[in-house]
């Protein structure tokens, strides 16, 4: 549930970025980012999350361009900014070998597993499935973008796309316990 959260600046992104105000909507992800990292510095044992970091970065440099630049960027191609800026995230936590999945697991678990290859394994391959779903997330938007695809069959591909990564979020972690206790 905690990594959903992380994803709460995307979606009051896309909630008020649909009704067509998307300044407004880089504004509110960058807010709700700022939230989070202040909740994870002021709160004891934890820390802000790369996740968390990198969408606040992400949001404030966007609407800085378009408040302060004074750019009026469609909302289709803020919508690919966006979400191609997500998947960067998302890529590179995983190509420096901390999946950003690693940080919301570690709060699950007793610190001597955090360094168990499986469960580190197991993230690794969480956050590839989450940023495949964003590859494709950024896909539909550049279709929709460029006229396509039609306004719903977005929303249908997205949904899926990110149904899909929670889905197997919640199912790989049980699927790798009950193989390992198979195997013994």
């Amino acid at each position: 549930m905690k990594l959903i959260l992380g994803f709460l600046p995307f979606l009051a992104f896309a909630l008020i970025s649909a009704a067509g105000y998307s300044k407004l909507a880089l504004l509110a992800g960058a807010v709700i980012a700022g939230v989070g990292i202040v909740r994870d510095a002021t709160s004891p044992g934890k820390k802000p999350k790369t996740l968390e970091v990198g969408t606040f970065i992400l949001f404030s440099a966007l609407a800085i361009v378009a408040w302060l630049a004074g750019v009026d960027l469609s909302v289709a191609l803020v919508r690919i900014c966006v979400d191609a800026g997500l998947l960067v995230i998302v890529l590179a936590t995983i190509a420096t070998g901390r999946p950003f999945t690693l940080e919301y697991a570690k709060e699950r678990i007793s610190p001597s597993q955090w360094t168990n290859a499986s469960f580190v394994e197991t993230n690794k391959v969480i956050s590839g499935v989450w940023g495949t779903a964003f590859a494709v997330v950024v896909a539909a938007d550049m279709a929709f973008w460029c006229h396509a695809i039609p306004v719903h069959s977005i929303a249908i591909i997205i949904g899926g796309a990110l149904y899909a990564a929670y889905r197997f979020t919640n199912w790989y972690p049980r699927h790798k316990r009950e193989q390992a206790v198979s195997q013994r």
